[in-house]
């Protein structure tokens, strides 16, 4: 199991194209992998092979009010998320490519923006590229 955790990145909505839905202030991804175990007749040793890999991460981030009452947040919504990551001079980029929202909560400050706070599945890699800042 591998963890990263940053402090940058976004959610856009993944059916709609590149419509921000929010900004997001802190992360944590949780990468794991199944490890599938195999033995041949008559060997006493186990033999073991990757297996699927998955992603998860719980995110907390700035929602427009705007976004909140088009309904374009919701559970189960299909977004895709990039998460950033400061490692030295050089910012690494993680990006998810389609995720779904799930035990989504929000909190609404009556001097702040809008947070909001869920759980990110991925459906699919979670990929990286690195850029300079």
């Amino acid at each position: 199991m591998a963890y990263m955790s940053g402090f940058d990145g976004s959610l856009t909505i993944a059916t709609g194209g590149t419509a921000l839905v929010a900004a997001i202030e802190e992360w944590i991804v949780n990468q794991d992998s199944d490890i599938i175990v195999a033995r041949a007749k008559g060997d006493t040793w186990k033999t073991k092979f990757l297996g699927s890999s998955e992603w998860r991460a719980e995110v907390r981030a700035i929602v427009d009010d705007a976004v909140l009452s088009a309904a374009l947040i919701v559970n189960q919504a299909l977004v895709t998320a990039e998460f950033i990551m400061k490692t030295g001079g050089t910012n690494l980029s993680f990006i998810g490519a389609v995720a779904l929202l799930s035990n989504l909560t929000t909190e609404s400050p009556p001097d702040g923006p809008v947070i909001l706070r869920a759980t990110v599945t991925g459906t699919g890699a979670l990929t990286q590229a690195a850029f300079v800042v």
